[in-house]
């Protein structure tokens, strides 16, 4: 009797959800603040986040690479600059090549 090859499910998220979800983001937010974000991906993804703002990319520590927990939970937090112009700024996740924007309102 021939052996069939052996697939690998990947874990299904909710009914209705996609394969990212951003959950939560502190916003607006005051410039000095921590600000949160939140997403539900697949168990053990590799996720990444990018804040724009004004002046570019932030390079707030706390926005570096981050793999999700086991219940696909994933999140960052970092400071947001005292001179960051305020306005409505974007930001990315990418996890396993699925990417979600959202918008971070500044004060």
């Amino acid at each position: 009797m021939p052996v069939l090859p052996t697939v690998a499910v990947a874990p299904i998220l909710p009914s209705g959800s996609s394969a990212l979800e951003i959950v939560s983001v502190t916003s607006p937010i005051s410039k000095g603040a921590n600000a949160t974000l939140t997403a539900k991906t697949y168990p053990n993804t590799s996720c990444s986040i990018t804040v724009y703002t004004k002046s570019g990319t932030s390079k707030a520590a706390g926005l570096g690479p981050k793999t999700a927990d086991a219940s696909g939970m994933v999140s960052w937090t970092w400071k947001v600059g005292t001179n960051t112009t305020s306005g409505s700024w974007k930001i990315e996740v990418i996890c396993n090549g699925v990417t979600k924007e959202t918008i971070l309102e500044v004060q």
